[in-house]
This record gives C-alpha cells, structure tokens and sequence, in this order.
C-alpha cells in the first residue's frame, strides 16, 4: 500500500551553507532605514524616524503635518514589510 505522505530525504531537508547566508538579514541603524525607506518614497529622512517594534523588529513612523502622514505612512508601512525580510534595527 503506498503511503499517502511524501517523504523528503534527509539531504533535502537540510539546509546549505548558502542558503542559511540567503536567509540572514543585515543590521541597519535608524537613519540608514529612514534613508533607505524615505528614497524610496522620494522625500526627506528628516521626514522619518524609525524605532523597535515587538512584532516587525522595526517601524518607521512619517512626522509632518497630517496631509504629508496620510499620504506617505502607508507607503512606509509597506517599504517596511519589504525591507523587515532583508534588515534588522542594529540595537
């Protein structure tokens, strides 16, 4: 009778050298990630401060008036989901 579970072998299921190195992310300070997220959007960093968040390991908050926040903060919020897999806040 064939067994209805798939069965990897063991070398499968192992992970490489490279690619544990493509799995590290690369710690960043919080200017370098306000620099990285406000290029991206195309305005100043001073714009931007970025800060330890428990579930992302980082945000980046926009600070302006209320127009400029309502238009950026989301696409910051999204940079961020994008850079948080590649870069971590260096504490």
């Amino acid at each position: 009778m064939n067994d209805p579970f798939v069965r990897m072998d063991d070398n499968a299921s192992r992970l490489t050298g490279k690619n544990l190195d493509a799995l590290a992310v690369e710690k960043k300070t919080t200017s370098e990630l306000a620099e990285m997220v406000a290029t991206t959007i195309g305005i100043s960093a001073a714009a931007m401060k970025v800060m330890p968040d428990p579930v992302h390991g980082w945000r980046v908050m926009v600070i302006g008036p209320r127009t400029t926040v309502s238009k950026y903060q989301p696409q910051a919020d999204r940079i961020r989901d994008e850079l948080c897999t590649r870069y971590e806040l260096e504490k």
